[in-house]
C-alpha cells in the first residue's frame, strides 16, 4: 500500500512538472543553443586554460626531472671516482713535487 502511494505521488510530480515546463522544439540548431547557454553560464577566467595547460606538462615534467635525476647520479664510464678533495690533493702533491725538483 505504501508503494503505491509513493507511486501515485511520484506520477503527481511528474504530471506537475510536465505542466510547468514547456516541452523543448526539436531543431537543427537545439544542440548549437544549449551548449552557448552553457558556456554563457560559465565563468569567464583567464586560469581555466592555464590550469588545463598545466596539467598536460606535469606529468612531461616529471619524467624529464626523473631523467635528469637519474642520469645524474648514474657513474660515468671514463670518471675514476675520486672526489674533489682526491683530485685536489693529487694536484697539491704534484704541486709540491715539481717545487722539489727545481
Amino acid at each position: 500500500m505504501r508503494d503505491e502511494e509513493r507511486l501515485e505521488r511520484l506520477n503527481r510530480l511528474w504530471e506537475t512538472y510536465r505542466l510547468a515546463t514547456s516541452e523543448p522544439e526539436a531543431s537543427v540548431n537545439f544542440m548549437p543553443e544549449m551548449w552557448a547557454k552553457i558556456d554563457a553560464a560559465r565563468p569567464a577566467s583567464w586560469a581555466f586554460p592555464v590550469i588545463r595547460l598545466a596539467s598536460r606538462f606535469l606529468p612531461l615534467a616529471a619524467a624529464l626531472a626523473l631523467a635528469l635525476g637519474v642520469y645524474t647520479w648514474s657513474p660515468r664510464s671514463g670518471s675514476t671516482g675520486a672526489g674533489y678533495v682526491d683530485m685536489l690533493a693529487t694536484d697539491l702533491l704534484a704541486d709540491l713535487g715539481e717545487d722539489d725538483l727545481t
